[in-house]
């Protein structure tokens, strides 16, 4: 409806080659007699490729470092890959996968630009042979996070496979583009616990 002002009407939808679509017009008020002309036409565009990380078992691979180096990623003409435990909508989500080597890790989501920045991800794991990426929708959820794009896992099984699902919160289709990247934090320092504390000397008085 184009609010009784007699303008221009358009509709946007996905369709199915092969299958018939009707269109019904009517007047806005019931039991209207008005008659007059119109003019109807249809424009038929390919719909952008969904990207290559657009479900789990396509992940795109990261890999982790002691130093953040960012993958460029994007939430444009991605689908639902219908796994769904956390808040938001998922409808646009994509995949990252990244394999342990240390028992913790972080997960940074940076760089927001496009339609919606309202980024939200999720962690699924530890995937172990002979599971494998069509097991995460029944695996652990290790955390979902909304206001923080850096997550921080730790208890991590080394060795074992780690999937990230990103997505906004607002349901749609986005132009959103982001970074994302996996670290590993530096170690404790040798004083961590008091097994290791460093012995101090204490001068005696009036020395």
């Amino acid at each position: 409806d184009s609010g009784l002002s007699g303008g221009i009407e358009s509709y946007t939808f996905n369709t199915v080659n092969g299958t018939d679509y009707y269109v019904y017009i009517a007047h806005y008020g019931a039991g209207n007699t008005t008659t007059g002309n119109f003019t109807i036409s249809r424009t038929c565009t390919t719909p952008p490729t969904p990207p290559d990380n657009d479900d789990p078992c396509t992940a795109t691979v990261l890999t982790p470092g002691g130093t953040c180096i960012p993958t460029p990623g994007t939430l444009e003409a991605a689908t639902d890959s219908g796994i769904d435990s956390c808040f938001g909508t998922p409808d646009n989500d994509v995949w990252y996968s990244f394999v342990a080597t240390n028992t913790a890790h972080t997960v940074t989501i940076s760089n927001f630009a496009g339609s919606d920045t309202d980024m939200y991800h999720a962690v699924y794991g530890p995937i172990i042979a002979p599971d494998d990426c069509n097991d995460v929708a029944t695996t652990n959820n290790l955390t979902c996070e909304d206001f923080e794009d850096f997550t921080e896992l730790s208890g991590l099984t080394v060795g074992a496979t780690y999937y990230v699902q990103v997505f906004t919160y607002s349901a749609g289709p986005e132009t959103t583009t982001f970074d994302i990247c996996v670290g590993t934090p530096p170690p404790p320092p040798a004083n961590d616990n008091c097994s290791g504390a460093i012995a101090l000397t204490v001068p005696e008085v009036g020395a």
